[in-house]
């Protein structure tokens, strides 16, 4: 019984206090609603004046306390200052210089003093960094290519570098095993080289996604 009974005081108070918490907001927002001056004097209570000061050296200085500028016995007064609003910050614009018209990059040149390529015309102002562009080799997959007659599935590869890719080695995923490809173990810079295998035993040749082709060399990029 004791406990019954606690429990509904517990009860009744809790109901109480709810009750109170919304009457207040209620009264809160009808205060607001009321007078509209009091919400923009609580909205402008936060800012503060800024005040701007000169030193002996000429150098402006802005403070939101005018004792503070008058103790460094300047003259004060009110910072002009315009709100800095997000649109209005404008970001200028930046365009990317390849060395495509100047004749390509020539990584024999070695890098510019900033780190960046330089062209083979001698142009010095490109945008590529002679990091990523020279020292590592990019491969991609231009096509891939059925001969249903003969069971033969054919891989062109990519050199997008100016260096030669060494040891390459080209093969495609399957379901059990990898099936590797056989062709040059060397690509020129920017050159296309052919990669071809024939199906195994029991198989037909098919048209493989790119994603399936596992392309490597020894100085090749991540």
């Amino acid at each position: 019984m004791r406990w019954a009974q606690r429990h509904v005081e517990n009860r009744d108070r809790y109901r109480s206090a709810k009750f109170l918490g919304r009457l207040l907001c209620v009264l809160a927002l009808i205060l607001l609603v009321a007078n509209p001056a009091l919400s923009q004097q609580s909205s402008r209570s936060g800012s503060k004046t800024l005040y701007t000061w000169e030193d002996e050296r000429g150098v402006q200085h802005f403070t939101s306390s005018k004792q503070e500028a008058v103790a460094k016995g300047a003259e004060v007064k009110k910072a002009d200052l315009a709100p800095i609003m997000r649109g209005e910050l404008k970001i200028p614009a930046t365009q990317a210089v390849s060395c495509v018209p100047h004749g390509g990059i020539d990584c024999a040149a070695g890098s510019d003093a900033d780190g960046s390529v330089l062209c083979v015309d001698g142009f010095r102002d490109a945008s590529p960094r002679f990091r990523f562009s020279c020292s590592a080799v990019h491969l991609e997959v231009a096509d891939i290519t059925v001969d249903e007659d003969q069971n033969i599935v054919t891989v062109f590869i990519r050199n997008r570098s100016q260096i030669s890719a060494e040891q390459v080695r080209i093969s495609l995923r399957g379901k059990e095993a990898n099936l590797a490809l056989v062709g040059p173990e060397t690509i020129e810079g920017f050159g296309l080289e052919r990669y071809e295998a024939t199906a195994p035993e029991g198989h037909r040749a098919s048209v493989a996604s790119k994603s399936s082709v596992k392309v490597a060399c020894v100085n090749c990029g991540a």
